[in-house]
């Protein structure tokens, strides 16, 4: 038995160790199959790959062409149209080489073209973190850059990893035809570095307005953090963004003993950006692009790297070198029109035109320092000296000379000599404008800004520059959600009354003073911008609902501290673009559909392949119903037609938009669209963000000599907005909002009944709480206890609004409104028990009944004269078009 049950086991462990011999042969199998196709892929992959030769190790000059709407070539970009300028060995100091090497390829004299340990560590950095860390040597970048045809257009993972592969293999076998040195210097010249400066000799002369080995420890860092994206990190636009990358350049090259400790404390105390020459002088012979052109360019390089893969300089080597057709949406001539007027000196009336100054100078002091100096310091020192009210703003441009003189007869002194200057004006108040299409979401013109514009991708006002919404936000941070959510009607109303923020206790005043309206409707609320009303309806709805539905607007800056009351009225932490109000606004135009802008179809390369097709990526989501794109739509007509916008209209065609001004008038605006398809937006301000003139709200007329033009041209005059969706009408009392209770029709200054639109299913279920029937004494006026004598029935108003079912702690309904001399809550106190009048009528003689008939009839003549009273008071309160908002 024993032997049996051994025999069985033996048997069972063959069958085990045969099973196990077994998977592991198929294993092997697997193994060396997988590795065979890896090998054929990596050997096929390196076979594939471009020809390593020295022409085509040198970037491309295949110039781009841009095409408008109508397929006319508008402008051809090219490298030689930038500033290229190639250095020698010997112009390019150590500092600047080992500030490349240093940030981006510490092991550059250690590899032979390919960094392993780079690899691995960013590998487990992408593993283990939220960042991404790149590890493609500088050897690599310049295959990426100069031997592919056009950048990383491959979408797959599988191309993508072929492409991998051929870089590597090309990156070894350049280092066996190219010294460390050669390929350094190759790199340094190729590659983009924003403003349209190819090259580190072009970037130090249009950054720093001087030659290579003039560049200091801090200023070779500077240039070295623009190469991974030029747009995020260019140093004149994003000066903080670009020193965060700066400044782990010049941690690197003390930790590699590039710099001393000593130079490195220097570097990082040095006013590196005062230095950097905000608008560089154009080379002779260059193109200077429109600002629709320098929209469109950043948007590519975006794209190209979102979508296809690119790095940052591929893009812009693709861009400027790749021989790309580019078909835009601009159309010449909406654009045309929007120049003419922005630069028509007759649209600034009442405004007197001045210049700001952007100011350099660079000075050897005789002891050899070399001393940094520009508008900021001449800012600082002119407050010190004149008081705060000094302004970097002149009256002609020979007042700002004169200004400069006399700073620098104070900065030199004996012995000292200039090294360079550079002085440059900007017209003030500037302007912006964009147009869109929005039921397309093509952007059809903009300009970024009033006056010759000096250089490409220079501020552009339309995109790039952010500005306090002001009252423009009212629609999409407070009206909007409100209506959405379906927490209020355009019929909801709250007290327009003195009122505070809750955290602060600063008093919110509407924009034309110290008065207020009293109950009023969200509609009200819309036509004339009433700041009471914006802010109680935000809060009611929840402020913090407003900041999802500001980003699904567009607004790309909006931040969660953006969730409170301010909000409501344009107070906001970043401030918008001209481009993102217009394309919101196209939203709303839009039955509440977002379409992201687009500022081209597609992108073909010069093989004639499509890389880029916005039809497939553009992004398109629902913000709002149709019904409250509508509603929205019908009472922002009211501004036009009757309340703060009546300076906007325009002949051509229906108009529908917002006004926006911020405090002390630092920021206006006008958003506004038609009927058929066209939205626009409309800025006027200081770039130093100064007061316009008060009181002149110059951006109105404005746009309607900008609007009106542009609607005729392009055939978009008539047409009328209709009311879509499922929207009826309901009869309700327009004090409270709400059904009529039976004395809303009584109310004392005449019937508050009337008719408005709502989404169906939000038409109030409730009565009015506002009227009330009441008892009142005829003598005293006041509530009648039940000892008054004589007393009648009288429909009075109820302060209240929907803020009062909120709980919220101290919040009553304070100071004189138009509702006030028709609240009654006083009770009267002259009659009570012990008075001896009586509300029986005692038997009298006919005379006695004469005298008490005529007295009555007294009393209410007196009632009727101080009705007539009330009701005149409140025909005092301001309508119609107010002078500002």
């Amino acid at each position: 038995m024993a032997k049996t049950k051994k025999k069985t086991d033996n048997r069972k462990k063959k069958a085990a160790l045969k099973a196990v011999k077994y998977f592991f042969l198929i294993l092997l199998a697997i193994v060396l199959m997988v590795g065979a196709l890896i090998a054929g892929a990596v050997l096929g992959a390196r076979n594939s790959a471009p020809e390593l030769t020295s022409a085509n190790i040198l970037p491309t000059s295949d110039p781009t062409v841009i095409l408008d709407d109508a397929g006319n070539e508008i402008i051809q970009l090219s490298s030689r149209g930038a500033r290229k300028t190639e250095a020698t060995s010997d112009e390019v100091p150590e500092l600047l080489k080992w500030a490349y090497i240093d940030l981006e390829d510490e092991r550059f004299y250690e590899h032979n073209g390919i960094d392993l340990k780079g690899i691995l560590r960013a590998a487990y950095m992408n593993l283990t973190s939220d960042s991404e860390e790149g590890a493609s040597t500088i050897t690599q970048q310049v295959i990426k850059n100069n031997v592919f045809e056009t950048g990383g257009k491959e979408r797959s993972f599988g191309s993508r990893l072929k492409r991998k592969i051929q870089e590597w293999f090309l990156a070894t076998e350049l280092e066996k035809e190219m010294s460390k040195d050669e390929i350094i210097l190759n790199y340094m010249n190729s590659i983009y570095l924003g403003s349209g400066n190819y090259g580190v000799k072009e970037a130090a002369q249009y950054y720093f307005g001087k030659e290579l080995s003039g560049l200091t420890a801090a200023e070779c860092a500077v240039i070295a953090s623009i190469t991974q994206n030029p747009s995020a990190y260019n140093p004149s636009r994003y000066p903080d963004e670009n020193w965060k990358r700066a400044s782990k350049c010049l941690r690197n090259m003390l930790k590699n003993g590039h710099i001393t400790q000593e130079e490195y404390d220097a570097a990082v105390n040095e006013d590196v950006y005062s230095h950097i020459i905000a608008i560089a002088n154009q080379t002779a012979g260059s193109s200077i692009y429109s600002y629709y052109v320098d929209a469109l360019i950043e948007q590519l390089v975006e794209d190209l790297t979102n979508e296809c893969g690119y790095s940052y300089p591929q893009a812009y080597n693709a861009i400027y070198s790749g021989g790309l057709t580019i078909y835009s949406y601009q159309n010449m001539t909406a654009q045309e029109i929007i120049d003419r007027e922005i630069n028509n000196e007759n649209n600034y009336e009442g405004i007197d035109t001045s210049y700001s100054v952007s100011w350099n100078i660079t000075i050897n002091r005789a002891d050899g320092k070399i001393d940094y100096y520009n508008q900021a310091h001449m800012t600082r020192d002119k407050k010190i000296y004149y008081g705060e009210d000094w302004t970097l703003d002149f009256a002609s441009k020979e007042e700002a000379d004169a200004c400069i003189e006399e700073y620098k007869a104070y900065l030199l002194h004996d012995g000292d000599t200039i090294v360079s200057e550079n002085i440059y004006y900007t017209l003030q108040p500037q302007a912006s404008f964009t147009l869109m299409d929005y039921t397309t979401g093509r952007v059809l013109a903009l300009c970024g800004g009033r006056g010759e514009k000096e250089t490409s991708l220079s501020l552009n006002r339309a995109t790039v520059t952010r500005r306090q919404p002001g009252s423009v936000f009212k629609i999409t941070a407070a009206f909007a959600p409100a209506l959405e959510m379906g927490s209020c009607t355009l019929a909801t109303t709250f007290d327009d009354e003195p009122f505070a923020y809750l955290d602060s206790g600063k008093n919110i005043s509407n924009w034309w003073g110290d008065s207020y309206r009293g109950l009023s409707s969200i509609r009200e609320g819309i036509r004339d911008s009433m700041n009471v009303v914006a802010c109680k309806t935000l809060l009611y709805i929840g402020a913090s609902n407003c900041v999802s539905f500001l980003r699904s607007f567009g607004y790309k800056s909006i931040d969660e501290a953006d969730g409170v009351m301010s909000t409501a009225l344009g107070g906001i932490t970043n401030g918008v673009t001209n481009l993102e109000n217009c394309a919101a606004f196209s939203a709303v135009a839009n039955d509440g559909m977002y379409l992201e802008p687009l500022y081209y179809s597609k992108v073909v390369d010069k093989n004639g392949n499509v890389i880029l097709d916005t039809s497939m990526t553009q992004d398109i989501h629902r913000v709002i119903s149709v019904e409250t794109a509508s509603l929205l739509t019908n009472a922002m007509q009211d501004v036009v037609t009757s309340g703060t916008g009546m300076a906007c209209a325009i002949d051509s065609a229906p108009l529908a938009g917002k006004t926006g001004t911020t405090n002390d008038y630092r920021d206006l605006w006008f958003v506004g669209y038609v009927p058929n398809g066209l939205c626009s937006a409309i800025w006027v301000g200081y770039d130093e963000n100064m007061t316009v003139d008060q009181n002149n709200e110059v951006q109105k007329a404005f746009y309607s000599a900008i609007m009106d033009p542009l609607v005729s041209a392009l055939g978009k005059s008539g047409g009328e907005f209709t009311l879509k969706g499922n929207i009826i009408t309901a009869t309700i009392c327009s004090k409270s909002g709400m059904l009529s209770n039976g004395d809303c029709s009584s109310d004392q200054a005449g019937s508050t009944l009337k008719t408005e639109y709502f989404k169906a299913g939000t038409v109030p279920s409730y009565n009015c709480f506002v009227h009330k029937t009441v008892k009142v004494c005829k003598k005293t006026g006041k509530i009648a206890n039940k000892y008054c004598p004589e007393t009648e029935d009288k429909v009075i108003r109820m302060r209240i609004d929907l803020l009062d079912y909120l709980n919220l702690s101290n919040y009553t309904h304070d100071g004189s409104t138009p509702d006030s001399p028709y609240v009654l809550t006083q009770t009267c106190t002259e009659h009570n028990e012990n008075t001896t009048t009586t509300t029986t009528t005692p038997t009298t003689t006919t005379e006695e009944t004469t005298t008490t008939e005529d007295t009555t009839e007294t009393t209410e003549e007196e009632e009727t004269t101080e009705e007539e009273s009330s009701s005149e008071d409140e025909s005092q309160e301001p309508e119609g078009e107010p002078d500002s908002e």
